[in-house]
């Protein structure tokens, strides 16, 4: 999965650069890659779950992406990290 990848390498970025963060940051990854686990399970059932996907990704989108990332890149850009 593309997003346990793009997970590991961000979080190694995080440790390395010791974010403050890096703990939080860490358990709220976990919790995305199991709610797209548990969804994709749901869906692999025949379960319909459009309208739960098109939600939590645009609530993961807004709420991590744009807020929780933009704050760790900061943080990395202060520390010499481009």
């Amino acid at each position: 999965m593309y997003t346990k990848t793009h997970f590991a390498s961000e979080e190694r970025l995080h440790e390395q650069h010791k974010y403050d963060f890096f703990i939080v940051h860490r358990l709220e990854h976990n919790f995305i890659i199991d709610k797209i686990e548990s969804l994709h399970k749901q869906y692999c059932s025949g379960n319909n779950i459009v309208e739960e996907m098109a939600q939590f990704l645009s609530s993961w989108l807004a709420g991590h992406i744009l807020d929780k990332d933009k704050k760790y890149a900061k943080d990395l850009n202060s520390k010499g990290v481009r």
